[in-house]
């Protein structure tokens, strides 16, 4: 089917792993590549794909659909999700209500055809309005006689006993399954035990149900009685609510029974193949398990059951999916002793899991019960890693935490030194680089990913390696290391993401922006196009958000003001699409400043950077936003808050190492206090912002700058220059270290002090409070930071 296709091999090995098929290889980056490309290949024609049921999968499957249908190049597929309750994920919902009463009346005259008179209202108060109740309380009094037919049409008798006096569906449900004769009321409970899709016969036979003639009678009656329904070969239960119902009746004993003769039943189908039947065997086990209680250790449906559901735990997780992931190793952790750490390590690895789904509040949850895990397991190198998890999820959404989030990864670090554990200083040293990058201290995230990305590697973590690089490479844009060098790094970060995609992909992207940084405009756009193309062919909405805004950003630092837009534009969409915030406050503060650069289009500014404020917590979005409002606000003659809000996006962007955004920041202010009618107090401004861009070997932007400087405020002479404002040149750091066989690496890049410029008027607080200081003017630079990286540095 796809074998023909291009890269046909490497789609087979990745849909092969897929379907749990040996052979197969799984590389998680591809994964909705490879089912992208199956769908081009099996729905040449415009087609429906019916999905029934899709909230009883996992979170996040809806939003991997819709994913695939928009990445889609030419096959028109429409994608119908069947679901209980509103899935989350899926934008385009049609709500089936409950009838009102009136429909609900016509709907039962509908069905019975020739009610007497006041029938269907009866009916209807006493059933409710809910389709599904109504269709089997119907059934149930016309099955317990309550209605009947006489020459006049369908007549309910004197207070029908068989309704339920509470009248939910669930109640009317449980009620119609009462009511079957025994034997069949048996065949249906053992077949709810096993799914939605009923078992065969055969399997069936062996409990309550009788004998296989027998089960297979029972089965042919309930779909008569509408509450199995064919679907080819197969029966299956007509609404999960039915199962529900029908599964409630079973004893305990009788069901753990029923659940491990489908658990080795479909083992036994699989043959070789166990792990492609690995979640659904294990799910039996564990219920049996659960079911009679006290298992010993050594029980053999325990030991199965924990390894079954182990395997496809992991299988989840190689795909892509993090929460069937999570669902799984909770599912194993309930059946693992409290004392054993492996318990606590499942716990860990499904909250870790439930982080990278972006939900919060499950995320916090899942974290909880992993701390709660780790108390009486002995050492604590997993308490640790806890900490760390829930201390990266907290400082990621609240910028009050940095500083306890630092001081979890210094201690974390240490204790992690002293049991030599290789995998807890790799997550110590991403989170101290979170922290950093949070504060906008890029040298130091350098330092502290690489390290991360080594020992991850060393450890067996390679996913968590590919992103420590990630961090790296954005680091490499935002801090002050000249241009050329991190070129140069660049090279050397892509080497090492080779057989990560994504990470390759934005690798190249930070490749291309250096390169447009030097004015090397042409290869720039070669490299951006490839990592825009690898991204849409990946299915992967946020790596194309950010590939998108570097295009735009290379258009931009080349001149092409109005070339620039469109990708950014579609940044901006793709990033909504991909539901990652602070993503789009970073777009659309970009893009704000975008619109103000050869037009005065004010109002779609101020929209953006009412966008970006909303959702910014990065230093760039943090200053992009402020000067994006403050130069809306001079072109509408609000002088006084403009020089505020700039003056407040230069003070924030100097408590950053990086030369980018001080220069931005910097040239934003200056061009707010010339249309103001102060071009005397921008020239400093601008002066500085060339230095900046200068001595970072940004040649591109520099002369950009440099042609844009009036004749009187060129840049003085190297020998030469007097002008109090200019960045003093940075001191280099040399870290203290403990160990005497240790190098001494370079320090983070110590912050220029703000120097006061010219007859430049102090900042004026404005009425609402500042937001948190993005760093305490960069405490990489004091004794105690530099004791800190010094005493821990391995």
């Amino acid at each position: 089917m796809v074998g023909h296709l291009p890269d046909g091999d490497r789609l087979v090995e990745r849909l092969a792993h897929l379907a749990s098929i040996d052979g197969g290889l799984a590389v998680v980056d591809e994964t909705r590549w490879a089912v992208r490309r199956l769908f081009e290949a099996v729905y040449a024609e415009p087609a429906i794909l019916l999905v029934d049921d899709v909230d009883g999968v996992s979170f996040g499957f809806s939003s991997f659909l819709g994913d695939i249908v928009r990445a889609l190049d030419s096959t028109p597929l429409l994608i119908v999700c069947t679901a209980a309750g509103e899935t989350p994920g899926i934008t385009d919902t049609i709500p089936m209500a409950p009838f009102d009463t009136a429909t609900a009346e016509r709907w039962v005259d509908a069905r019975l055809d020739a009610a007497g008179p006041g029938v269907a209202g009866a009916i209807v108060g006493a059933l409710g309005t809910n389709p599904l109740a109504l269709e089997h309380g119907l059934a149930l009094l016309i099955g317990t006689s309550a209605l009947s037919r006489d020459a006049g049409g369908w007549n309910l008798t004197t207070n029908p006993t068989a309704v339920p006096p509470a009248g939910s569906t669930r109640d009317v449900l449980d009620a119609r399954i009462r009511v079957l004769p025994a034997d069949v009321r048996a065949t249906a409970s053992l077949a709810a035990l096993g799914g939605t899709t009923v078992p065969v016969p055969a399997l069936l036979a062996g409990g309550d149900g009788g004998s296989q003639a027998d089960v297979e009678r029972h089965l042919a009656e309930l779909a008569e009685q509408h509450i199995l329904v064919a679907e080819g070969t197969t029966l299956r239960f007509v609404h999960p609510l039915v199962r529900e119902a029908a599964a409630a009746g079973v004893p305990p004993a009788t069901a753990a029974d029923a659940h491990v003769r489908s658990a080795r039943t479909e083992l036994d189908a699989a043959g070789p193949r166990r792990r492609r039947h690995a979640g659904a065997a294990g799910t039996h086990l564990a219920a049996a398990v659960l079911l009679r209680g006290n298992a010993a250790a050594d029980d053999p449906d325990r030991v199965d059951a924990i390894d079954l559901l182990s395997i496809a735990a992991e299988h989840a997780a190689d795909v892509g999916d993090d929460a069937g992931a999570a669902i799984l190793e909770r599912r194993v952790a309930v059946l693992v002793e409290k004392s054993d750490p492996l318990r606590a390590e499942l716990l860990l690895r499904a909250a870790a899991h439930e982080v990278e789904t972006g939900r919060l509040h499950e995320a916090e949850a899942a974290i909880n019960a992993a701390m709660a895990a780790t108390v009486g397991v002995p050492g604590d190198g997993i308490d640790h890693r806890v900490r760390i998890l829930r201390a990266s999820l907290r400082a990621s959404i609240d910028r009050t935490t940095l500083d306890a989030a630092r001081a979890v990864a210094d201690e974390a670090y240490e204790r992690s030194a002293e049991l030599e554990d290789g995998w807890g200083l790799a997550c110590a040293a991403a989170l101290r680089g979170r922290v950093h990058a949070a504060r906008g201290h890029a040298a130091a995230v350098v330092d502290d990913l690489s390290e991360a990305a080594e020992r991850a590697r060393a450890s067996g973590h390679p996913i968590e390696a590919a992103r420590a690089l990630r961090g790296i490479g954005r680091a490499l844009l935002d801090g002050p290391m000249p241009v050329e060098r991190a070129i140069a790094r660049c090279e050397r970060l892509r080497a090492d993401a080779a057989g990560h995609p994504l990470t390759e992909q934005d690798l190249a992207g930070v490749h291309a922006v250096l390169l447009a940084r030097q004015g090397r405009f042409d290869e720039a756009r070669a490299l951006i196009a490839d990592a825009i193309a690898t991204a849409e062919g990946l299915v992967a909405g946020a790596d194309l958000a950010v590939a998108l805004h570097r295009a735009g950003v290379i258009g931009w630092l080349a001149g092409e003001f109005h070339a620039a837009e469109p990708p950014i534009q579609r940044a901006l969409a793709a990033a909504a699409h991909a539901r990652d915030d602070r993503l789009r406050a970073s777009i659309a503060a970009s893009w704000a400043n975008l619109v103000l650069a050869t037009e005065d289009r004010v109002e779609e500014a101020m929209a953006l950077a009412d966008v970006a404020e909303t959702w910014a917590t990065d230093p760039t979005a943090l200053v992009g936003w402020r000067t994006a409002r403050a130069r809306a606000l001079v072109r509408l003659g609000d002088v006084e808050r403009a020089d505020r809000l700039g003056r407040q996006a230069v003070s924030l962007a100097e408590q950053t190492d990086s030369s980018d955004l001080r220069a931005n920041a910097l040239l934003h202010l200056a061009e707010v206090l010339r249309l103001s009618g102060r071009p005397n107090e921008a020239q400093p401004f601008e002066r500085r912002a060339f230095r900046l861009l200068d001595r970072t070997g940004a040649s591109a932007q520099a002369a950009a700058v440099f042609r844009n400087l009036s004749p009187e405020s060129d840049a003085p002479s190297p020998e030469k220059d007097d002008d109090a404002d200019l960045v003093p040149e940075d001191e280099p750091v040399t870290e203290p270290v403990i160990e005497e066989d240790d190098e001494p690496g370079p320090g983070p890049e110590a912050a220029s002090e703000r120097e006061p410029i010219g007859d430049e008027r102090e900042i004026i607080e404005e009425e609402r409070p500042l937001p948190p200081p993005i760093a305490e003017a960069f405490a990489a630079s004091s004794e105690a930071e530099k004791k800190k990286r010094g005493r821990f540095r391995r």
